[in-house]
């Protein structure tokens, strides 16, 4: 059974026949992925068979024009200096008007996923000829792996300035019960992407949790960082916490050059970097750091991912939130009152207490004048949000009880939203200045915003230039 969030997705041909074998949801945006991190296929040539070596992909472009800027190939034994374009086809060059556009000038590369039933020539508004390739020939991984290892959250997505077209075309004339229906039902749909997300990066059960919380510690910038660290952890052992802190500081290149000028004077620095000199090396991790607060930085959360290797309440986290769920939400859904079992649930996770890390932000001499927390109440939010619903929900559907899934709903509206920027951003996308906006009051359907956003806004212009989005929905519910 397809659920009805989820044929919004489909192509009305695919959705027609609703057979899900045979269809991915790829989109340009994970081909935009698979380029920028360079891990997915290798041994790659151009259609006419000569080998490509990237000495640079280029720079994620996040305003109009070509995909990646200044990228550096050698074809064959050609170097090249330009822009890549990216399409699921070929045909898309002359479908997006490329070909009579100067901005495309300068492309060296057009990217497509998809092998062409016949041959279609790429050629710039000045007629140049651009060498093509396609992806679905090189790759290193079956095709139904790349959605579930690639977490689009985890890409730039396009600036937008004013509302989108959904904004004029559909949400303004909607109800606003129908529009919380439309996000709750990407919320729902949401759900089950992290929890599907979790099950296929790791393998053994028991390190659910202790994974859903290391992605939580490494934020939006450096969540599949974090997660890598933590699947390595499992393969290590260490003796004393501060070993493994050590371990994750140097993996990560904090004992580097830049920062032993930083930092060299403290003591605490100093330990931890004797103690990694006595340790193997290891594959280094890069982490991105840029505009993070110190309260934020990826040090104190590496402190956190230190402790929680060590934490034995941790693994049978699911089972116990499952067991109070059982007990009490009968009468949590009866009195429309659910605040004392979601703070029974966080007061389940970690605090994580440190004389040194309590009272420091990072490796500076003096102390804080009020105690600075390892993991917060706005983080513990998250983890509950994107680590125990997903999992919750699924016992829930499991036993099959319709009011248990009423309740399980009820729950999840008394969340409030994050009210981050980027929740203000989509409140201003999906709705303008419409009153409609306060849709988003809540978490369940701020969830359901960030998924639609996923799923058709951040792969298209910021135009709004081809997104399906407004006539799928008019085709299917209205």
């Amino acid at each position: 059974m397809v659920s009805r969030y989820s044929k919004l997705l489909m192509p009305f041909s695919q959705l027609a026949a609703e057979n899900k074998q045979n269809f991915s949801f790829l989109t340009e945006r994970h081909v935009q992925a698979m380029w920028f991190e360079q891990k997915y296929f290798k041994g790659l040539k151009t259609a006419a068979g000569e080998p490509i070596k990237v000495l640079s992909s280029g720079i994620w472009n996040i305003n109009a024009g070509p995909d990646f800027l200044k990228a550096h190939l050698k074809i064959g034994n050609v170097e090249f200096f330009g822009d890549i374009e990216i399409h699921l086809t070929d045909s898309c060059w002359q479908q997006h008007q490329h070909h009579i556009d100067p901005k495309y000038n300068h492309v060296i590369l057009h990217i497509s996923f998809w092998n062409s039933r016949k041959p279609v020539g790429i050629f710039t508004s000045n007629g140049s000829t651009i060498l093509q390739t396609h992806l679905e020939n090189y790759l290193t991984i079956p095709l139904p792996r790349l959605n579930q290892l690639i977490d689009l959250d985890l890409y730039p997505y396009k600036k937008f300035i004013g509302s989108g077209r959904c904004a004029i075309e559909l949400f303004r004339e909607l109800s606003a019960d129908a529009i919380q229906k439309l996000f709750e039902r990407a919320a729902d749909w949401r759900l089950t992407q992290k929890r599907n997300f979790l099950k296929h990066r790791v393998e053994d059960p028991k390190c659910y949790v202790g994974a859903g919380i290391a992605m939580a510690l490494g934020y939006k910038s450096n969540t599949d960082q974090f997660l890598e660290l933590f699947l390595a952890l499992q393969e290590q052992q260490f003796d004393t916490e501060e070993e493994t802190l050590a371990w994750l500081l140097g993996k990560t290149g904090f004992f580097s050059a830049s920062y032993e000028t930083k930092w060299g004077k403290s003591s605490k620095f100093r330990l931890l970097r004797e103690l990694y000199s006595c340790l193997p090396s290891e594959k280094p991790i890069a982490l991105h750091l840029n505009q993070i607060r110190p309260l934020n930085h990826p040090v104190r959360r590496l402190v956190s991912l230190s402790k929680l290797y060590y934490d034995v309440t941790i693994p049978p986290l699911l089972t116990k939130i499952d067991a109070e769920w059982s007990l009490q939400w009968k009468s949590c859904f009866a009195q429309k009152k659910w605040k004392s079992l979601l703070e029974i649930y966080k007061s389940w996770l970690p605090g994580y207490k440190d004389d040194y890390w309590n009272n420091h932000y990072l490796f500076e001499d003096h102390t804080t004048l009020l105690p600075l927390s390892l993991i917060g109440e706005d983080l513990k939010q998250t983890i509950v949000i994107n680590l125990f619903l997903p999992f919750a929900e699924e016992k829930i559907l499991q036993r099959g009880h319709p009011d248990e899934m009423a309740a399980f709903q009820q729950m999840y509206r008394t969340l409030p939203s994050a009210k981050s920027g980027k929740s203000k951003y989509l409140t201003h996308r999906f709705f303008g200045n419409s009153k409609k906006g306060s849709i988003l009051k809540n978490a369940y359907t701020e969830q359901g915003a960030y998924q639609l956003h996923y799923d058709f806004c951040s792969h298209f212009e910021a135009s709004c230039e081809g997104c399906p989005f407004v006539e799928r929905y008019k085709s299917l519910f209205r």
